[in-house]
């Protein structure tokens, strides 16, 4: 039985946020928007996908990426799950923006994670940040209009005292005005 909605909690602090002018927003647990539709449907129909990560330490990690590749493997009954990690240590979304081509969707990726938020960090100006997302999904979306995009913003210590007033990172929530 297809279950995608149990996926979210292996999506360690995936939080999306209505981003207000100033750049900060008030949090917002889980936004699905339109959920991962071609994803999951290829997973139903038994066939083998590929997920591509993309951000900086936390994706190179052995943590989200390695847990939701298994809970996929675990869940579905047949899919052969291919995981592309191509985070790097301490990049930012303005050098993630150029790695993608080569570092993910030279695999043809049917799912992308973007992991960048806490490498963004809080910058007074946020355009860029914007920019090099949205040039994010351009990519993926010119290679293949049915790779599906899902934004995951972790935090870090840094970040605790705003969440716990339900203040979004200002990174977090320019990458969310992009989604």
């Amino acid at each position: 039985m297809l279950r995608p909605w149990l996926l979210t909690p292996l999506l360690f602090t995936l939080s999306l946020v209505q981003a207000v002018a100033a750049g900060i927003g008030i949090t917002q647990e889980f936004s699905a928007r339109e959920g991962l539709p071609n994803f999951f449907n290829k997973i139903q129909r038994g066939e083998s996908i590929v997920i591509g990560y993309i951000g900086g330490s936390i994706t190179r990690a052995e943590g989200y990426r390695v847990l939701s590749e298994e809970w996929i493997e675990n869940e579905y009954t047949n899919p052969n799950v291919n995981g592309i990690n191509a985070g790097v240590g301490g990049t930012a979304s303005q050098l993630g923006v150029f790695r993608l081509g080569e570092g993910v969707l030279d695999a043809n990726p049917d799912l992308v994670f973007i992991e960048f938020a806490v490498n963004d960090g809080s910058p007074s100006n946020t355009d860029n940040l914007k920019k090099a997302r949205e040039g994010m999904v351009r990519q993926v979306w010119r290679k293949n209009p049915f790779t599906d995009i899902c934004f995951l913003y972790t935090i870090k210590d840094d970040f605790l005292s705003d969440l716990q007033n339900d203040i979004f990172p200002v990174a977090a929530a320019a990458h969310d005005e992009v989604a």
